[in-house]
């Protein structure tokens, strides 16, 4: 039993060049549903505000009690975010010793929950830092771990060159700390939309996005977060963030008018939300989940649909790409350490060890000189390449634009050849 339905979700805690072609990688999502419910196995429709069809209307089953309703406001610049779940989003890519942050309003900053400096007036710049165990801020030592800074009212935290709704963690590790944004759902996604797509893009784009989006963050939360003090990374780790200063009233339009919506699926009577990706380009065929991950074998994920849609972005084919050999060892050794110490030094060959059933190297396997192998999932070896491309002579490994293509040993290089696509390929594009 099989239903791939969005959920308008009142109620949440119950339970890369796109362009319009986001819109229509959902129309497959439709056709793919409408032919599964012909086989007999689907049990609802999955529908999309802005899209020609009937919005279908679903409750996200019960994990908690939390009867809070979001009411959206008028003014995209007045959020109330009661009742909406909050994101943990990581915006320091490693952890840092001190940090400058200010606000341009009230605040109140906390040091294991006790209120060390509040005020109704906007906060200065001012230098956090980790010291002797505790903290520094502007100079004075405070001994404690946890430290939040919480906005007043609608006012918002500056950190870099961007204000941020919502609270601030800075979380100790060791002599150093991350910066995390907690806020509201809504609040990130309107944050995300515009640093995704372009200004000038269809409304109907923006609507789909946005339950994209919605639904990798808090499908995030509920997995990886778990066990994390973050949920999301504000980079394209995760999807890009640009906090309010990202914030337009086209991106509030889409999160206001597709408000709570989710895309769920529903197996064995279990209703879930599912991890949602997208990518620039998958080059004619949507990859499944599975070239990434170990991920459920469902329909929605499954991928394999014929996808035109794309085939005006300049990488839909890519000309071939040469990676020297011993390029290819660097790589897999500054990120595979381990493994890499049984290749004898150096590499000889990449062979494709399994494909998808249209001929997209799923897994590779890389053999060195001592004639035994490392086994790495395709896109893992292009991630490795281009962590480390600033320490390889091969110039090219930043044309290397997906890992849907052909692979064949030249002499001291490997070669990526009949190339389609640009990223990953999962999901819509």
């Amino acid at each position: 039993m099989f239903l791939c339905s969005l959920l308008y979700a009142w109620n949440f805690d119950r339970d890369v060049n796109m362009k319009t072609r986001i819109t229509a990688g959902l129309r497959r999502i439709v056709r793919r549903a409408k032919l599964v419910k012909r086989r007999g196995r689907i049990i609802a429709v999955f529908a999309m505000i802005g899209l020609a069809g009937v919005v279908a209307a679903v409750a996200l089953p019960s994990c908690n009690d939390h009867d809070s309703i979001f009411h959206p406001k008028r003014d995209p610049i007045q959020v109330d975010p009661k009742g909406v779940p909050i994101i943990r989003v990581k915006l320091t890519p490693r952890p840092v010793g001190s940090s400058e942050i200010s606000s341009n309003g009230g605040y109140v900053v906390l040091v294991d929950g006790k209120a060390i400096s509040e005020s109704a007036s906007a906060m200065p710049n001012i230098t956090f830092a980790r010291s002797g165990g505790g903290w520094n801020i502007a100079g004075k030592q405070y001994a404690g771990q946890s430290l939040e800074i919480r906005s007043s009212g609608n006012s918002c935290i500056k950190f870099g060159a961007n204000l941020y709704r919502g609270n601030f963690q800075l979380v100790p590790q060791g002599e150093q700390f991350s910066v995390v944004n907690h806020v509201d759902l809504e609040s990130y996604v309107a944050g995300v939309l515009s640093k995704e797509l372009l200004r000038q893009w269809q409304p109907a784009t923006y609507h789909a996005f946005a339950v994209a989006a919605r639904t990798f963050a808090k499908y995030q939360s509920i997995t990886f977060g778990k066990t994390s003090f973050y949920d999301v990374t504000d980079d394209q780790g995760s999807q890009v963030y640009g906090g309010q200063t990202a914030e337009t009233d086209k991106s509030w339009k889409a999160v206001n008018d597709t408000r709570g919506v989710m895309l769920a699926y529903t197996q064995n009577g279990q209703t879930g939300i599912f991890l949602t990706q997208y990518s620039s380009c998958c080059g004619g065929t949507v990859n499944g989940a599975y070239v990434l991950r170990d991920a459920p074998t469902i329909p929605p994920l499954m991928g394999g649909q014929p996808c035109e849609d794309c085939s005006a972005s300049r990488l839909y084919r890519w000309a071939p790409v040469s990676v020297s050999k011993s390029d290819i060892f660097k790589a897999v050794s500054a990120t595979y350490s381990g493994e890499a110490a049984n290749l004898g030094g150096g590499v000889t060959d990449v062979r494709v060890a399994l494909t998808t059933p249209y001929g997209r190297p799923v897994w590779l396997d890389v053999v060195g000189r001592s004639g035994k192998s490392v086994r790495l999932r395709a896109d893992d070896l292009r991630l490795s390449l281009i962590r480390a491309k600033g320490s390889l002579s091969s110039g090219q490994v930043s044309s290397l634009y997906s890992m849907n293509c052909q692979i064949r040993s030249v002499g001291d290089n490997i070669e990526f050849y009949d190339g389609k696509g640009f990223g990953h390929g999962v999901g819509l594009c």
